[in-house]
């Protein structure tokens, strides 16, 4: 159809037309396209859904761990929901701060017997990573 691979992001093609610019975003069987013309982006999902079975979920809202929020004018991109249920999960949402997030010494306590699942922590570590590198 004419899509360039993004220098940027090798996920983000885009296409310029005298129609316009549509940019689409592929993650692994996701995808999602935005178009500065209504006729372009239609034509582009009538040629995909010509190759492949596609299910059109309409407009976007929520993309890994991103919420859009469409207004007059733009979008605006939150990770608020992600971060929510991340601490829900985490069971952080009632904690309280500190100023030093270690301690300097070792403070063993009772509660410490427990070993550490080490296959959920990785996945936290893994999600904090995720919400700050995006």
């Amino acid at each position: 159809m004419g899509f360039k691979c993004s220098q940027v992001d090798s996920s983000l093609f885009i296409l310029h037309t005298n129609q316009g610019t549509a940019l689409l975003l592929l993650y692994v069987d996701d995808i999602v396209i935005i178009s500065s013309s209504t006729r372009l982006l239609q034509q582009i999902i009538d040629h995909l859904s010509g190759e492949f079975a596609l299910k059109d979920l309409g407009t976007l809202n929520y993309f890994l761990g991103i919420q859009v929020t469409t207004f007059d004018g733009g979008i605006f991109l939150s990770q608020g929901k992600y971060t929510n249920d991340l601490f829900s999960r985490t069971s952080m949402l009632e904690a309280s701060t500190i100023t030093t997030p270690l301690a300097i010494k070792e403070n063993p306590t009772s509660r410490d017997t427990k070993p550490v699942d080490a296959k959920e922590y990785k996945k936290i570590v893994g999600a904090l990573q995720y919400l700050t590198i995006t």
